[in-house]
């Protein structure tokens, strides 16, 4: 696909959130067979209030960090000689 558009930007499809018993896992699984190939890893999570605990609902920011910090060190847990590309430090995933 890149050699038809070299503008092209390709997304692997990360974990659904980080909860997910297969969270690092599948990142890791995924990017050994993608690395060289992919500009992204997707995370998206979804949040909610719970039972109208707002303070817990508006503290899932922490838990959105700690997954994107995670899928970002992914690739460097195996693959030490070539770093994962960040564009921006808000868009690495």
């Amino acid at each position: 696909m890149k050699m038809a558009d070299k503008d092209l930007e390709l997304v692997v499809c990360g974990s659904s959130g980080s909860a997910m018993p297969t969270f690092g896992d599948w990142e890791r699984t995924v990017l050994e067979h993608t690395y060289d190939y992919v500009d992204y890893v997707s995370c998206h999570a979804s949040y909610q209030e719970r039972d109208g605990d707002l303070g817990s609902f508006l503290a899932s920011a922490t838990d959105m960090d700690y997954f994107i910090d995670t899928v970002v060190a992914t690739p460097g847990s195996w693959r030490t000689s070539t770093p994962w590309r960040t564009p921006s430090s808000s868009a690495t995933c």
